[in-house]
């Protein structure tokens, strides 16, 4: 037994409180890469939902490419065309396409038929664009683009037999 109980061994005062300071060091550095993680994890989650509005925009605009050459295989249609679709459930999100006039940029023979060359099968190049934007609404009805993309395309057709005279680049019409 020590001559001297409440006495402490040497050294162990410069040390008391050690542990204490390390465990608020390691604490801190736990809650500074916490508060980064979750920086990250909304930053992603924010990326996300920014890639998928535009993805959305994009396909929205390639729709309205494809439902304008629809049209013009099925009735020889080259008119403009809007649309406008609301979200599923949703009365305030929506995306409104607009397609432009379908332009003929070429008019030949029919490459693939070579065997009826001069015969009523064309090869028609028309222009195609299209413009979505992804929009929202306040309450009071107003509406804020959140997303826009324009898409251009040239679209070949052949063969294709027209029932409608198109105008060809030397100034003639052809069946």
């Amino acid at each position: 037994m020590s001559p001297f109980p409440n006495r402490k061994s040497p050294g162990s005062r410069s040390e008391a409180g050690s542990a204490y300071i390390l465990v608020l060091l390691v604490l801190m550095v736990l809650t500074v890469l916490g508060l980064f993680l979750a920086l990250v994890t909304q930053s992603e989650v924010e990326v996300g939902a920014n890639e998928r509005t535009i993805n959305r925009v994009f396909y929205s605009a390639e729709a309205g490419v494809t439902a304008s050459v629809a049209g013009f295989l099925y009735d020889d249609s080259r008119e403009a065309q809007s649309f406008t679709l609301m979200d599923p459930g949703s009365t305030i999100i929506g995306t409104r396409v607009e397609v432009a006039p379908m332009n003929q940029i070429n008019y030949g023979p029919c490459n693939l038929c070579e065997v009826n060359q001069n015969s009523q099968y064309v090869n028609v190049t028309q222009e195609v664009r299209a413009t979505a934007n992804r929009f929202g609404k306040d309450s009071a009805g107003n509406e804020t683009v959140l997303a826009q993309k324009g898409l251009e395309l040239m679209v070949g057709i052949q063969p294709l037999q027209l029932n409608n005279p198109v105008d060809t680049f030397d100034g003639e019409k052809r069946p």
